[in-house]
This record gives structure tokens, C-alpha cells and sequence, in this order.
């Protein structure tokens, strides 16, 4: 069964008692062979089995219509959240009270009745009809970064024989979800910092070119290099005929999150500008998916699996974005975290891979030498602070902190 059932403290007694009296009349009829007791007691093991039938099907044929969806949110953003009860029963559920709990990532402006750290309590009355479908909708508004569940869904309500009140705790999960993006935060500096360097992508202007990858020919310039002509297509032209190459270019990007405050002793030492960190993220992430940019990205927050902290591997387009501000938002706000130091070793690998590497959050200087053998590979270190309340990026230096 998918609901849980709670019945009120004085339920039983109320129970026992009319069960009690049952037989005390019982007796009596069959002492003093009084007849209309007799009708009386049939009345009442009518109600008594009228009652447990009822008891035995409170919640069986009621459900809660639970498909995995995923409603995606910016700070900001207005949305409905929605909860269909189906009662396939003709019993109904009258006069009851829906209550359940949602993170504080979003907020309804109304039915609040407990507001947590984290989390606010909602109740409102709800009456289920028989035979039919309900729904509640409650107008919500995003507020932060989170992603949202709805939990701990129950319903109270008169029991139609007794009047006490029954609790009924939905125990499925339930899959609906609704994810709040992290805001996009503005950084300064950012334009004077990107380098020109040989690499992959192909483009049109460019003072590298792939000697791997002719495009064609065209005819000779007296400033063109010797070697450079091709032979064959002069002897067929009549004229001398030059290659030319694809110009190529990198500016792949890896971008590394450190939510670790620079003096934290333990693994749980978060630090106080972690949301803006993240929205720093954000930008620089659509910054580079504007500019058609591959990056790749990793947050020391600790998750389980193969790769032990959140990570998306390099790529780019409006797709990649889209699992770049997912993978943000599903960060705890009170994450677990791996040590800094362990996540630039499992990325030394990467930098072989990546032109510029961009660090947002606090770098501790246990990891100067890390960093100082990453730009032996001629790799460009850029740094994110958090400065007068906004982002500030600049290139990371001897002595940078």
C-alpha cells in the first residue's frame, strides 16, 4: 500500500468500548430475554463491520498520480506545483487538511504554516470526491539556487464512522522536482584575459595553421614560403599554386570551483561566498557557450561514483550549458567536500588537454606547485576572486593568492 495509516490516540478505545457494550447487551437480552436488545446489537455489529470494512480500505483505492518530470527555474522565475489525487473508491475524503514540505529554493506565498532552515511546511484544507480525479495547484516563485522536492506528503481527515481523525503519509518518493539555476553574477576583467593559441578548432582568422589539413590551393605570393608550393597543381594551372591550410586555434577552456575556505581545518569547511562562486560559474559558462567555446568543468563538491566530485566533461553548445547549470543547481548547499589538493591531481591529467584554466574560489598555497607545473606546459592560470561583491578575473601570478 502506498499510504501509510495513523489513527487517532482514542480510535481503539472508541472502538473497544461499542465492542464492550456489544456484549454486555448481548447478555443481558439472552438473561432477560428481552428481543429488542437483540435488534440492537445487530445494529451495532452492522456498524462494527460497516467500520472495519472501511478501515481496511481507507487509502487503498486513493493515489497520487507520481511521473518523473523536471521543471527547470532562474531566480526569479514564477511556476504552479501541482499534485493530482485519484480516488478510484465511491468512498470520499471530506473535510481534510493536505500537508507536505518543500525546500527553500522556491516559495509559495500562502498556506505556510512552519518555516525551517531549510525548509517550509505547507498545509491547506483538501476534500477528495469519490470516484474522480483532485488537483492542487499552488502558485510558487523561485528564490535561490536548489534543486526541490516535494516531501513528506500527508493527509488528515474525519473518519466517516467515528469522526476521529486519520493520517494518511504518502511513502513513495516523489519524482517531480523542480531546479533552481544558480543567477548569473557579472565578473569584471574578463575580455582582456583570453589568449590565442594553436589547437583544434578551425577557424577564419588565425596566425596558426594545421600543415596536417590542406584545404586547397591558391596562387602564389612572392611573400609566400617556398616549400609551400604545390607542384602538381602549378604543372596543371600553368602558374605557380600554393597551399593553403585550415587555421586553427584553442580556446578550450577548464573551469575548477573551490568551495573550500582557504583556512578550513576539515572537510566541511564551505565557504561563506560559495552561492556566488557557483553564479561566477554560471556566467563564465554562458559567456563561453555564447562564444561557441568549449570548457569543461568541476566543482570539489563530493558525490559517489568513478569521478568522486561533480564534474562535465568538455564540450560545448547550448546542450552542455544546459547540463552546466543542472550540475550547479544540484549542488548541496551544504556539500561534502574534496580536498582541493585532490582535485587538481585528478585533473593533472586534463591540462594536457586545455589551453586556460580558470580557478573561482580561494587558492591555498599548498597547491602553488601544482600550478606552477601546469604553466611549465605553457598553459594560461586564470583566477576568480570575490571582490566588492562581485567577481573579479585576472591572471594568476607569482604570488597570487
Amino acid at each position: 500500500m502506498i499510504w501509510q495509516k495513523k489513527f487517532a490516540d482514542d480510535y481503539h478505545k472508541n472502538f473497544d468500548t461499542m465492542l464492550l457494550l456489544t456484549f454486555i447487551l448481548i447478555a443481558i437480552g439472552l438473561i432477560f430475554k428481552r428481543p429488542l436488545l437483540f435488534a440492537i446489537v445487530g445494529l451495532f455489529l452492522t456498524y462494527m463491520c460497516m467500520h472495519s470494512l472501511y478501515d481496511r480500505n481507507i487509502g487503498k483505492y486513493l493515489s497520487i498520480h507520481n511521473v518523473k518530470e523536471t521543471i527547470r527555474l532562474f531566480p526569479g522565475d514564477a511556476s504552479t506545483l501541482r499534485i493530482v489525487f485519484e480516488n478510484r473508491s465511491i468512498l470520499p475524503y471530506m473535510n481534510g487538511k493536505l500537508r507536505f514540505q518543500l525546500d527553500n529554493a522556491v516559495y509559495a506565498n500562502e498556506r505556510v504554516v512552519d518555516n525551517k532552515q531549510n525548509m517550509t511546511v505547507y498545509e491547506m484544507p483538501l476534500s477528495i470526491i469519490g470516484r474522480t480525479q483532485t488537483v492542487v495547484e499552488i502558485p510558487i516563485q523561485a528564490k535561490k539556487r536548489g534543486l526541490v522536492r516535494i516531501s513528506k506528503i500527508t493527509y488528515t481527515f474525519p473518519h466517516l464512522f467515528n469522526f476521529a481523525s486519520v493520517e494518511l503519509t504518502y511513502t513513495p518518493f516523489y519524482r517531480t522536482e523542480y531546479i533552481v539555476f544558480p543567477a548569473l553574477e557579472h565578473m569584471s576583467g574578463m575580455k582582456r584575459q583570453w589568449q590565442i593559441i594553436f589547437g583544434e578548432q578551425v577557424t577564419h582568422i588565425s596566425p596558426f595553421e594545421d600543415m596536417l589539413s590542406p584545404i586547397g590551393t591558391r596562387v602564389y605570393h612572392l611573400n609566400d614560403p617556398f616549400h609551400r608550393i604545390n607542384w602538381k597543381a602549378t604543372a596543371k594551372t600553368g602558374q605557380l599554386q600554393t597551399n593553403v591550410y585550415e587555421k586553427n586555434i584553442d580556446q578550450s577552456y577548464l573551469i575548477i570551483v573551490n568551495l573550500e575556505a582557504i583556512d578550513a581545518f576539515d572537510f566541511s569547511r564551505i565557504t561563506q561566498n560559495m552561492e556566488h562562486l557557483l553564479s561566477c560559474a554560471t556566467y563564465l559558462s554562458e559567456y563561453l557557450t555564447k562564444n561557441n567555446l568549449p570548457y569543461e568543468i568541476a566543482v570539489n563538491g563530493r558525490i559517489l561514483g568513478d569521478v568522486p566530485f561533480f564534474h562535465i566533461p568538455k564540450d560545448h553548445g547550448s546542450i552542455h550549458y544546459a547540463k552546466t547549470l543542472e550540475m550547479l543547481a544540484r549542488i548541496p548547499s551544504q556539500p561534502l567536500l574534496l580536498p582541493f589538493p585532490i582535485l587538481l591531481n585528478y585533473l593533472k591529467q586534463r591540462i594536457l588537454y586545455m589551453r586556460t584554466i580558470v580557478i573561482i574560489g580561494e587558492i591555498p598555497k599548498n597547491v602553488y606547485d601544482i600550478l606552477h607545473q601546469w604553466r611549465l606546459y605553457n598553459r594560461q592560470i586564470l583566477h576568480v576572486g570575490y571582490e566588492q561583491d562581485r567577481g573579479v578575473i585576472r591572471s594568476w601570478g607569482e604570488g597570487a593568492c
